[in-house]
């Protein structure tokens, strides 16, 4: 698949681009998830989502000046889109890479159909909820103690793709999160 041009660069670096993830990229991922995350995936993790080659992985990496600058994770199972892991190197935040992998991960929901794009977030961090909701994310509940080793909540978030879907989730949430976290697993 080749790389997908992401328009605009960031202050005074070279063009950025969103490409699939592949092992070649894994070293510079675990380093990033490793900084931005306290329970980090391992190399073997991001290995087995790379070549499970599911049709139902979304795995993207946004390079820039031939580095690994931001990383996403998601799954698609039946009608719903999951973001399991978006990940900025701190270095290079609040520029547009969170944003720009979010387009991504929407505009592959549209393409597939989905209804929904679901996401967990640490109550927390108010920087990637802002994120969210300024993207058209709204909080449909709390997952309790789900980030273990802290003890953290997660605010459960959606992304209704159609109206249609907006009203399902409005009307029926406890429904829609149940259903989110049978097809999700445990991260």
């Amino acid at each position: 698949m080749a790389a997908d041009h992401v328009p605009g660069k960031s202050a005074g670096s070279g063009e950025k681009r969103i490409e699939p993830l592949a092992e070649a990229h894994v070293a510079e991922v675990v380093r990033l998830e490793r900084v931005c995350f306290t329970d980090p995936w391992s190399a073997g993790a991001f290995l087995e989502e790379i070549r499970r080659d599911s049709a139902q992985s979304h795995l993207r990496v946004l390079i820039q000046d031939g580095a690994v600058r931001a990383y996403s994770i998601a799954w698609f199972v039946a009608d719903e889109g999951h973001l399991a892991n978006l990940a900025v190197a701190p270095g290079y935040r609040r520029q547009g890479f969170a944003r720009d992998l979010l387009e991504d991960l929407v505009a592959e929901a549209r393409r597939r159909e989905t209804a929904s794009v679901w996401l967990e977030v640490r109550v927390s961090n108010e920087g990637a909820i802002a994120l969210y909701r300024g993207y058209g994310f709204v909080p449909a509940g709390i997952r309790k103690n789900y980030y273990r080793r802290e003890h953290e909540d997660a605010l459960l978030m959606v992304l209704a793709l159609g109206p249609e879907e907006a009203k399902r989730v409005l009307v029926q949430p406890q429904a829609r999160r149940t259903a989110a976290t049978d097809q999700a697993g445990d991260p």
